[in-house]
């Protein structure tokens, strides 16, 4: 079964909707200069108002990769979503020593070979 994943959420009031409306995650960008970045204290803000089943997303990037571990530590994080810039062998070493899902977004065009 296909899951939801509502993504780029900057406000309470989207995502209460988004839970309200049947979405499996909620996915937060940690990605600094995007538009759709997010503090850690607006992040904490959010979360902290939403109910105890919501599964929330932080995103990350190349330039947050020395902070992963510790926001994942520090706001307690189950998902993570690393964009494509981040090397799988970063991927690997969060895994074995973080207790999160990992959601890896990489980008396919004609040329990839899978």
């Amino acid at each position: 079964m296909a899951k939801v994943k509502i993504s780029g959420l900057t406000n309470y009031n989207d995502a209460l909707n988004a839970t309200n409306l049947g979405a499996d995650f909620l996915s937060f960008s940690f990605i600094k200069d995007s538009f759709k970045e997010v503090s850690e204290k607006l992040f904490l803000d959010i979360t902290s108002k939403l109910p105890p089943f919501v599964n929330c997303v932080v995103v990350f990037s190349n330039n947050e990769q020395r902070n992963i571990s510790r926001i994942i530590k520090k706001y307690s994080i189950k998902n993570i979503q690393l964009e494509e810039e981040i090397p799988f062998e970063v991927c690997k070493s969060i895994k074995k020593t973080q207790k999160v899902k990992i959601f890896k977004c990489f980008r396919i065009s004609p040329e990839t070979n899978i």
